[in-house]
């Protein structure tokens, strides 16, 4: 039974600009810090006397706090209010920022990244669901333009105002930046309407062991990268992953509410599509830090530049979701899908073998990589909603973007380790630690446009199209419970209009 809790205007007091850039500060604060801190890092490690590796963990630690939130931050939501919710996650990603602005220790530093983290995962799938309550119906369109704009800005902004901070005044004002949006935030959200919808149980145990799961199958890959590990601590560590993720996938099949529903995998497809995804994300985070370290730590270049390499690798991700949203009628979902993924294999390899080449070569050959990342993202979650019927669509755009999170976090634990082993051993032949690294990406590209041209457009198959409107959102959910109900059953009112009813394949 829904409660509202606050009457929601039909027409807002503050129109459609205001909840769009309410609820796009959120959003945009996850976006700005993870390309700002990809490319500040080396400037981190070398100032709080840390090692590359200790310096990895403060990404990383931002994912698993998020990852470990994110699927129950819904949920606690619907409890305590949408907008409380969403202000819960600027609170504690403000706290965070404050924390790591005056940290003095590398264990400060992990801590405010674990309180970002959190903040993060609220405030991800409730910017949408706030914004959804907070316009009319014949709004909604351009209040999701609005707020993704406005987002969206983050990624491209993160990297270069990241570089050029951290290069000229200190890597620490980024975060006094982050908290004066917050702040900003915290108080503009004050003006909105608050839904409560309902009282569901938080899957606790669900969070702990799968977070646990994530979290020591990282310590022992990050342990393994380092110039002399301690392989006692690697297999320990890897060793009791895998009983916690074994737990984990048992809590999961019993609860009511689980924080992984693990039952649109029913569906063959869409686990390949899940599959697929970890592995695209894991090259494009990692690639993108992997990049960013050698630029600093190789070539010896100042961080701003090395933001400049990381901004270019993303410039065309809006120009590629365009082209999905074009040539998906033209090629098939899946079959587009597939060739992006090579695309983006042939990309890494093709900067990889560019990576020795002077610093113009090497950023011509960038952009190619977020044209594919733009058609990936947008494909992913246009898949998801034409595999999985509409009452299962929420559950399955929350495992799509945890899938983008661990993704994130095996990206730069894996590749990161791979480039400093690398590293230690001189690299191969005539090869860099940065071009062995990137080609292996590459390589590693090519089971996943394998898996989705096998499973997924063999799923997809026979499906006839949707016209829907699909809003990526890059390292984040593209779209909260509400928002993604009301498009997805709008969409399938429209097919049964013009082409009548027709049986879809779905997962329970």
């Amino acid at each position: 039974m829904t409660r509202t809790a606050g009457r929601i205007p039909a027409q807002p007091a503050g129109g459609v600009p205001l909840p769009a850039l309410t609820c796009a500060i959120g959003l945009g604060l996850v976006m700005l810090d993870n390309t700002a801190l990809t490319v500040s890092l080396p400037t981190v490690a070398r100032e709080v006397g840390i090692s590359e590796t200790a310096a990895r963990w403060l990404f990383v630690t931002f994912m698993l706090a998020n990852l470990a939130v994110l699927p129950s931050a819904g949920a606690l939501a619907a409890r305590v209010g949408r907008r409380r919710g969403y202000q819960i996650g600027l609170v504690l990603f403000g706290a965070g920022s404050l924390l790591a602005l005056v940290a003095g220790s590398f264990w400060l530093l992990v801590v405010a990244r674990v309180l970002q983290g959190a903040g993060g995962a609220m405030m991800i799938p409730n910017s949408a669901a706030l914004l959804d309550a907070n316009v009319a119906g014949d709004q909604r369109v351009r209040a999701v333009a609005a707020w993704v704009t406005i987002s969206s800005a983050g990624i491209f902004v993160g990297p270069v105002i990241g570089g050029l901070l951290t290069a000229t005044v200190s890597w620490r004002l980024i975060f006094l930046v982050e908290l004066v949006a917050a702040a900003a935030g915290l108080l503009l959200a004050s003006r909105l309407a608050d839904v409560v919808v309902d009282r569901r149980r938080l899957d606790l145990v669900g969070m702990l062991t799968g977070g646990a799961a994530v979290c020591l199958a990282c310590a022992g890959i990050l342990e393994a990268g380092r110039p002399d590990p301690d392989w006692v601590l690697v297999t320990t560590s890897v060793g009791l992953a895998v009983p916690v993720a074994a737990a984990f996938l048992v809590v999961e099949r019993r609860t009511r509410f689980p924080a992984f529903d693990l039952r649109v995998f029913s569906h063959a497809g869409f686990g390949a599509l899940i599959v697929a995804g970890v592995a695209y994300n894991a090259v494009v985070a990692g690639g993108g830090y992997v990049l960013s370290l050698s630029l600093q730590v190789e070539r010896e270049m100042s961080a701003s530049v090395a933001g400049w390499a990381v901004f270019a690798t993303m410039a065309l991700i809006p120009v590629g979701s365009q082209l999905a949203g074009r040539l998906t009628q033209r090629f098939g979902l899946g079959a587009l899908m597939s060739l992006a993924a090579l695309w983006l294999a042939g990309a890494y390899l093709v900067v990889g073998a560019a990576g020795a080449a002077p610093l113009v070569v090497l950023a011509l050959s960038l952009p190619p990589i977020g044209l594919a990342v733009g058609v990936l993202f947008a494909g992913d979650t246009a898949a998801a909603m034409s595999l999985v019927r509409p009452a299962a669509l929420p559950s399955a755009l929350t495992n799509l973007s945890l899938a983008r999170q661990v993704g994130s976090v095996v990206g730069v634990t894996v590749l990161g380790s791979v480039y400093q082993q690398v590293g230690v051993a001189g690299g191969v032949g005539a090869l860099s630690p940065l071009q062995v690294t990137l080609l292996f990406a590459g390589v590693a590209l090519l089971p996943a446009a394998w898996l989705i041209r096998r499973r997924v457009a063999a799923a997809l198959t026979g499906q006839r199209p949707v016209d829907v409107v699909v809003v990526v959102v890059v390292q984040g959910p593209v779209a909260a419970d509400d928002v993604v109900q009301r498009a997805a059953d709008d969409a399938a009112r429209a097919v049964d209009k013009q082409e009548g009813e027709y049986e879809r394949q779905t997962c329970d």
